[in-house]
């Protein structure tokens, strides 16, 4: 279980300056407004990553390339409040190439 600690989401909360994720739990410290954004990695069958918001305000979790959370688009990407950690995991690859990410929240 590598462990990233002290990421800085970032500040414009967009998908082509996110925040890339490289460990299977990251705690977010610093999310000054809301939206900043992370990316995570290159989904394949099988992978999970923890996220845990600690930072002041939501953020915005982003799938790399064409990967897409909770069926939502893969530029739109999903909020996760402060204070929640998330279970992010990848369940799929789809023939064209796009990791399929679900999540469980925290209460």
């Amino acid at each position: 279980g590598s462990v990233q600690i002290g990421v800085t989401a970032q500040a414009d909360g967009t998908k082509a300056n996110a925040t890339q994720l490289n460990a299977a739990f990251v705690k977010v410290t610093t999310s000054a407004g809301a939206g900043d954004s992370v990316l995570l990695p290159l989904g394949y069958a099988g992978l999970e990553v923890i996220i845990a918001n600690a930072g002041a305000s939501s953020i915005q979790v982003f799938g790399k390339e064409t990967d897409t959370i909770n069926d939502v688009a893969t530029a739109t990407g999903v909020t996760q409040n402060n204070a929640i950690t998330a279970l992010y995991k990848c369940v799929n690859v789809t023939a064209a190439g796009v990791g399929e990410w679900y999540r469980i929240l925290s209460a």
